[in-house]
Parts: structure tokens; C-alpha cells; sequence
């Protein structure tokens, strides 16, 4: 959030948010973000789900668009 200024600033004017679920390996035996545990909310790592609201608002108010990537498939349900 504190880069979204000097984001407009190089005139970018969308970011694609890619891979903020929380993701396991259950199909690869490698990590990944393809086989995702919890579809609904961002890895804890990555912040909570009221830090990325934050996060568009924010760049909403600069006329940031936010795209955050939609993965379909590969549900785990533990």
C-alpha cells in the first residue's frame, strides 16, 4: 500500500494481483497457488482480507484499477 503513490507516479494504472490464496501441494507435491486451500481469503501471510480491501481502496482513490486473479479450479477442501 505505501508503493501505490510511486506506482501512479510510473504511471501504472492496474495491478494483477496473482496467487494471494492460500495454496498447498496436493496435486505436484510442489507449492503452489493452483492447488489452493482457501479460495475465499488471502494467504495470512500476504495480510488479511481487511488489509487487502485496504489495498484497493487505496488504489481505487488513484484510479489504480485492482484485478486479482481467479483460479476455477483446483479447490482443496481439507
Amino acid at each position: 500500500k505505501e508503493k501505490l503513490e510511486y506506482l501512479k507516479e510510473l504511471g501504472v494504472n492496474t495491478i494483477w494481483l496473482a496467487g494471494v490464496t492460500q495454496g498447498s501441494e496436493f496435486f505436484s507435491g510442489f507449492w503452489t497457488v493452483y492447488a489452493m486451500v482457501t479460495p475465499e481469503y488471502p494467504d495470512e501471510e500476504l495480510g488479511s482480507v481487511e488489509e487487502l480491501k485496504e489495498l484497493v481502496n487505496e488504489a481505487h482513490k488513484l484510479g489504480i484499477r485492482v484485478i486479482a486473479e481467479a483460479v476455477t479450479h483446483g479447490v482443496i477442501f481439507e
